[in-house]
């Protein structure tokens, strides 16, 4: 929503809300509208960024800034073994909580580098501004399970047109082969090898225990960075010379 009104796409604004409350009411004409609003209740204590419940998410399966925060301060989760670095108040992990959305917010303006209201006309960098407001999402909002981080699959689709467009680029630097090899560790976090069946239970409990996925999805972010459109054009137009 923020993207769109940015980007002056006010017609789309208007369908998105009357599509989205719309759906939100739906399903009170099949259980009740008593029952309906109940649950949507529920369903936003959950998800509220602000609540004081969701400072700190211990438990594995969870992922996001929130469940990283046990990093910063001392938890108990569900496996035996520390993981915090830190041992800092809750109030003091609240501000470096703020303070990792703040930013992450922020970071949108590089990725949409032009003024207000005015319309991109470059289908490619549309598609990346878009993915890293969709990427935003799982990582900003409390309690977001694995399924959730499928909102990172349009920036991992751009990724991959990046790299397969400009692998054969004669002018490849340590920084491209950084990203690309920091790209494909990501991958198998998102990868079918990525499950218990595969790498045993205990493994992926414990990796689930240590935020890999959470990790995995904030270093796509800087390999986003580096793998801008306009670089995408540079090392097309170096490749057909």
């Amino acid at each position: 929503m923020p993207y769109l009104f940015y980007r002056g796409y006010f017609k789309n604004i208007a369908i998105t809300i009357i599509t989205f409350l719309f759906f939100l009411v739906l399903p009170g004409f099949f259980i009740g509208m008593n029952y309906n609003l109940f649950l949507l209740n529920q369903w936003w204590s959950v998800i509220n960024p602000t609540h004081q419940e969701h400072l700190i998410e211990t438990g594995i399966g969870v992922h996001s800034l929130v469940a990283m925060m046990v990093f910063f301060t001392e938890t108990t989760g569900e496996i035996d073994y520390r993981r915090n670095i830190l041992n800092l108040s809750h109030q003091n992990v609240e501000i470096i909580l703020n303070f990792s959305r703040i930013f992450l917010l922020f970071l949108s303006l590089f990725f949409l580098k032009s003024q207000p209201f005015k319309k991109e006309t470059n289908n490619l960098k549309s598609f990346w501004e878009l993915s890293y407001f969709v990427l935003m999402i799982p990582l900003l909002m409390p309690h977001q399970q694995k399924y959730g981080f499928l909102l990172v699959c349009p920036m991992i689709y751009y990724l991959l047109y990046f790299f397969i467009g400009t692998f054969y680029s004669p002018i490849k630097t340590k920084a491209y082969y950084s990203a690309f090899y920091t790209f494909v560790a990501c991958m198998i976090i998102y990868s079918p090898i990525y499950g218990s069946s595969v790498i045993g239970k205990f493994l992926f409990e414990l990796t689930q225990h240590y935020r890999l996925l959470s990790f995995a999805t904030l270093f796509l972010i800087p390999i986003a960075i580096y793998c801008s459109p306009s670089k995408f054009e540079y090392f097309i137009r170096k490749q057909l010379c």
